[in-house]
């Protein structure tokens, strides 16, 4: 598709619209926005639906047209809900199952907005604002008033039929700068992990360098990443000891979870260790999921592999694998012992420890 700008006095112009198409229809105000998202100037979230800086800039207050909004039933009926000024939002496909209807919650939405039910009656589907996509459809879904189409992820490009993202009139995904931001962490965890280090169960939930073990722990169920699973070996073969709790073990590194800690409470297992694996399954722009920020939340020093772009959604204070999970054939090996020096170094070194916990 090729969506034309909304430009202002078109009163035909929908509010919904105008949020979606904030990317993609106007390539010089676009421009003129990206330029603009300097590491300091990215502010995202912690909830659904809430609008990029982008797709804001491009509303104009005097065009507003917001449409009535009514959760629906599945056989299109009114389900109970008063009706009340916000865009109603429809999942095509549900989401990893059923949706049930409901009015989403000032926090959950900062435009007045619903869901409708999945599965969902033609005349629903008639009736929704925006039409989300997950799996991310080949062909973008349409209804009768022309609503726009969202193409939905969390994961990283190429699943769930993410390449069929430029055929939507605009994206939701993990990246602050999607149309629709939709990131695993924003401030609020933040706020949230600076109020238990400050707090009367300090010492309980952030252990010192003395109290947790002197090894790297990696948590993964599969073992489907290439780049992550040779990190692992390759760390381990130049002497970092590497604790595989969980179903991949790389290169036998496998060890037992530990009895005293449920098997759900990952940070309850990163407390343990002074240094965490956070692996992301692939190094992308901007993709970065929840391991970025576990090694924080438990107080052990993330190596992190991932997006080049991190350090615009975490702080800098982690030891960055990229390098040599990147680096030539040439390069790789000395890239990785540089590497190895730096995890022994946090694994044996209390001042290097804390410097990174500072």
């Amino acid at each position: 598709r090729n969506p034309r700008c909304c430009v202002a006095g078109a009163d035909r112009c929908m509010f919904i619209q105008r949020v979606l198409l904030g990317l993609l229809a106007c390539s010089t105000s676009a421009q003129h926005i990206s330029n603009r998202h300097t590491r300091q100037h990215l502010v995202y979230l912690n909830e659904a639906w809430h609008l990029s800086d982008a797709g804001r800039q491009l509303l104009m207050p005097d065009v507003l047209t917001e449409s009535l909004l009514q959760s629906w039933g599945s056989d299109g009926s009114n389900s109970g809900a008063d009706y009340t000024e916000g865009v109603l939002v429809h999942w095509t496909s549900g989401f990893f199952g059923n949706v049930r209807a409901k009015q989403l919650t000032a926090e959950q939405c900062e435009i007045p907005c619903g869901q409708a039910t999945y599965p969902a009656s033609q005349a629903t589907v008639d009736r929704a604002d925006v039409l989300v996509s997950f799996p991310i459809a080949e062909a973008p879904p349409k209804n009768k008033r022309g609503a726009p189409a969202l193409a939905f992820t969390m994961e990283a490009a190429g699943l769930y039929g993410s390449g069929n993202s430029f055929r939507y009139d605009g994206t939701s995904n993990v990246s602050v700068l999607s149309t629709v931001p939709w990131p695993y962490f924003g401030l609020n965890s933040w706020r949230e992990i600076q109020q238990r280090y400050r707090g009367p169960e300090r010492d309980r939930l952030f252990p010192g360098f003395k109290d947790r073990l002197p090894a790297a722990v990696f948590v993964a169920r599969n073992c489907n990443g290439v780049l992550r699973n040779a990190m692992v070996m390759e760390l381990a073969k130049r002497g970092v000891p590497i604790h595989s709790v969980s179903d991949c073990a790389p290169g036998g590194t496998r060890q037992a979870w530990p009895s005293d800690v449920p098997r759900e409470d990952k940070l309850g297992l990163l407390r343990k260790y002074r240094v965490y694996l956070a692996l992301e399954n692939a190094v992308q722009e901007s993709y970065v999921s929840e391991k970025a920020i576990d090694g924080f939340a438990a107080g052990a020093v993330p190596l992190y592999m991932g997006a080049p772009n991190a350090a615009d959604y975490v702080p800098e204070s982690f030891i960055s694998a990229n390098a040599a999970a990147l680096a030539s054939w040439q390069a790789k090996s000395q890239a990785y012992d540089a590497l190895a020096e730096k995890v022994k170094a946090a694994l044996h070194d209390e001042g290097t420890w804390q410097g990174y916990m500072a």
